[in-house]
């Protein structure tokens, strides 16, 4: 992910990162801010965390890097045709846009 970050990469459109550990939400939110407003208009990251993570640090570290410039909407934004962001958990999903402004 921060290699992808680093390159300033902006040609994606999809990034779907499975069987993640919590070390992948641990980046520095503005980066990823960055690279995510630098993606296609209707790019969209999947962040499938491995069983093994720890539900409670999972919970934290999501809300870290997403409170602050991302809101936490329901699973309607997938059918939309926007930047976009889901973290699973399970069977549990939760989809974030970008806040307005």
């Amino acid at each position: 992910m921060e290699a992808f970050m680093e390159a300033k990469c902006t040609s994606l459109k999809q990034m779907s990162i499975c069987e993640a550990s919590l070390s992948t939400l641990q980046i520095n939110k503005d980066l990823f801010l960055n690279f995510f407003k630098a993606q296609a208009e209707k790019f969209y990251i999947w962040f499938s965390m491995c069983e093994e993570a720890d539900w409670n640090r999972t919970i934290e570290l999501r809300d870290e890097l997403f409170d602050e410039h991302f809101e936490l909407t329901d699973s309607e934004v997938i059918k939309q045709e926007k930047k976009r962001v889901a973290v699973c958990y399970g069977d549990i999903s939760w989809y974030y846009t970008l806040r307005a402004g």
